[in-house]
């Protein structure tokens, strides 16, 4: 059993060897979740729920020239829910119906395109259909654009690019599609131009108020007092760290009980701290990236000396 003043020595060895390094790894984390969003995944929109007779029509429609009909054929086929799958005849449908210039077509055909699903591998032709789906209208095409170079695996990685296209996506939607990587972009500067200002009113667009990433963005700015007369403001960083760390951000819960335990932002609640550092320190995606950079021991160290001081006695 540790007594108080044993509790007291342990946790300020834990400061003075473990926690000021950790703090300093943390900040180099915050790479890990300033992707603009998740990877470009295949997105089909919504499948009709169709009966026989109501899928020949549509296949007698889609032959003689029905560019909706092609496309939902496509999907149909892609998908394989009603029918069989069979990919490379969704990707003939959906050809079929982009020569018409159906803008749905268009971007998921583009999507086959660029992952090489029922036929070849383009990239080039992938960024041309995208375009093209653009012009006719579609925001979740500039959104797929910008993605692509942000991210920088199948086309060089150009941030000015990526913003371009983030920033035409946002203009075409009530909604805000594309704010989260604006916000990103802007926030770190990763086109020259940094402007934490012009961050934060991207990540409070209400399309991302179930973002967990630009409520994390949200948490920092508050709490390095960014654009604001007034300074830091703590109570708020923490509203924002624990609304992030409420939807499943790692390092949001590590933040929010570190200032918990602190008592930063609020009085000192040791039961949230250990609540918070307990989900991330048992968080799989946190201890991962901490293995990579050797120091999941820190976080460890800290939530048993937490521990220690609710389960010893005085």
């Amino acid at each position: 059993m540790y007594n108080k003043n044993q509790r007291i020595f342990l946790m300020k060895q834990f400061e003075k060897t473990y926690l000021r390094d950790f703090l300093f790894i943390l900040t180099l984390l915050v790479a890990s979740i300033s992707y603009a969003s998740d990877s470009p995944q295949i997105y089909v929109g919504k499948i009709q729920s169709l009966t026989k007779d109501q899928l020949f029509s549509m296949h007698l429609r889609a032959d003689t020239g029905d560019a909706q009909a092609q496309y939902e054929i496509g999907k149909q086929l892609f998908v394989g829910e009603i029918i069989p799958k069979d990919v490379f005849k969704a990707r003939h449908y959906l050809k079929l119906a982009s020569e018409q210039s159906h803008k749905e077509a268009l971007v998921l055909l583009a999507q086959l395109t660029l992952n090489g699903i029922g036929g070849e591998k383009n990239t080039e032709r992938a960024i041309s259909l995208f375009k093209e789906a653009g012009e006719r209208g579609s925001s979740f095409a500039y959104l797929n654009l910008g993605q692509l170079f942000y991210d920088g695996k199948v086309v060089e990685q150009n941030y000015t690019e990526a913003k371009k296209y983030f920033k035409i996506a946002y203009q075409m939607t009530e909604i805000g599609e594309g704010a989260y990587g604006l916000g990103v972009i802007s926030y770190l500067g990763l086109d020259g131009n940094k402007d934490s200002c012009e961050a934060i009113t991207y990540f409070e667009n209400p399309y991302l108020q179930e973002n967990s990433k630009a409520l994390f963005y949200l948490g920092k700015t508050f709490e390095n007092g960014e654009c604001t007369k007034q300074g830091p403001n703590l109570s708020y960083a923490l509203r924002y760290y624990e609304q992030s760390a409420k939807l499943g951000q790692d390092l949001a819960m590590f933040k929010t009980g570190m200032m918990y335990y602190y008592g930063t932002g609020s009085k000192r609640d040791f039961k949230k701290a250990q609540f918070w550092l307990s989900k991330a320190t048992h968080n799989g995606d946190l201890i991962y990236t901490i293995d990579v950079v050797g120091v999941r021991y820190s976080l460890s160290v800290f939530y048993c000396l937490l521990m220690l001081e609710f389960t010893t006695d005085s």
